[in-house]
């Protein structure tokens, strides 16, 4: 009698392991993706470079439950590295990580709405998060600290709280025919950016465009590449004074509270944004 119920014991906990065991595996499959507890790395912080913006660096890990290819910054946001070598924020779509139109270092990231899918983990390792860039051909038009990426999509003077507590207002572009059309170009174009002087936008496809297309106030002015193997850069140093004549004589004048508008809607169309496009002096 002692033995048979030793034995149904023993029978009812083996069976009791089985099922948690069974229940955990379950579980584990139908579980959503969550953030990692911190420390949780199956990589150390490793100090990257942004080919985008020249001398731009900061530092990414990779948590424990991150897809492939998949990095994190030190302020929370993912990140991957396209086929191009460009380091681009990614979102959570609600099914899993996803890369955005935005580049980074082109843009704030809360001013563009992109949430962070970590807790920050302190300060970077020295030398710090980002170091600042000297003036170049794709240079930021503001430097802020780290753990903050490099281009303010506001003016400095006007906090990011404030603009999102405005009431929504449709910038002018929006319902601008010509202005729109770039939105159809995606044979000629796959990137957008604000040239800082003159402030307009500009438009153009890969590193070695071309052509490039820059706004005027009324239309786009299109830029042919006057040699092969020319960036963006070199194809406005060659048509720059153009461009700032037609500028000026249609008296426009880009409203930087409407940049982060733009950086949106440039993904929305499936283009890059670059953020701001500094020619510097030679």
């Amino acid at each position: 009698m002692m033995r048979k119920k030793t034995d149904r014991r023993r029978m009812h906990k083996a069976a009791l392991w089985i099922g948690a065991v069974l229940l955990g595996t379950l579980g584990l499959a139908g579980s959503a993706w969550c953030a990692p507890a911190p420390g949780h790395l199956i990589a150390e912080p490793v100090l990257v470079t942004q080919p985008a913006y020249a001398g731009m660096s900061f530092y990414v890990y990779r948590p424990y439950n991150m897809p492939a290819g998949w990095f994190v910054t030190f302020d929370g946001y993912p990140v991957m590295k396209a086929k191009d070598g460009k380091w681009i924020y990614g979102f959570y779509d609600g099914k899993g990580i996803v890369p955005s139109g935005y580049v980074v270092g082109s843009v704030v990231p809360g001013a563009v709405q992109l949430m962070p899918l970590f807790p920050p983990q302190g300060a970077a390792p020295s030398p710090g998060t980002v170091q600042p860039q000297p003036a170049g051909e794709f240079s930021p038009g503001v430097i802020v600290q780290a753990p903050a990426d490099v281009v303010a999509a506001v003016p400095p003077s006007v906090p990011v709280a404030a603009v999102a507590s405005v009431v929504p207002v449709i910038p002018w572009w929006m319902v601008h025919p010509t202005f729109l059309e770039v939105s159809r170009w995606s044979a000629m174009v796959d990137r957008m950016a604000i040239l800082d002087k003159p402030r307009v936008p500009v438009a153009w496809k890969g590193d070695v465009p071309s052509v490039l297309f820059a706004w005027t106030g009324k239309n786009w002015y299109a830029m042919k590449s006057p040699g092969d193997g020319l960036g963006a850069a070199e194809i406005l140093r060659h048509n720059i004074y153009s461009l700032v004549r037609m500028v000026n004589q249609n008296n426009f004048l880009w409203n930087d509270g409407e940049t982060p508008a733009l950086a949106n809607q440039a993904t929305i169309w499936g283009y890059l944004w670059m953020g701001h496009l500094a020619l510097g002096v030679r």
